[in-house]
């Protein structure tokens, strides 16, 4: 009786290591299809925004570039954030009231 059930746990388990390792392949499969997809995915959204970035390029470049109002107007922004803020914020609240009305 010793062997018979030897013999039997050694099949149970062989059974269940079969068992886990198709599925382990098949979760292996599943992880890697899934990646497929959202690499993809990713891969057409980098190609878009790619495209998009060279299609507003040539447009600022067909523009002539910055102007030299914008131009002199970037330089203050950087050199005086805060007070370029604060002026956004007061325009922007103005323009807020004026709506308002």
């Amino acid at each position: 009786m010793n062997n018979v059930s030897n013999d039997t746990i050694n099949s149970a388990a062989n059974t269940a290591q079969s068992t886990t390792e198709r599925l382990a392949n098949r979760a292996n499969d599943a992880v890697n299809s899934a990646r497929s997809t959202v690499q993809d995915g990713i891969d057409n959204v980098t190609d878009r925004a790619s495209a998009a970035a060279d299609w507003a390029s040539d447009r600022y470049d067909d523009l002539g570039g910055m102007s030299g109002i914008a131009r002199s107007g970037l330089e203050y922004m950087r050199s005086y954030p805060y007070v370029a803020l604060g002026a956004a914020l007061v325009i922007g609240f103005l323009i807020g009231r004026s709506a308002k009305s």
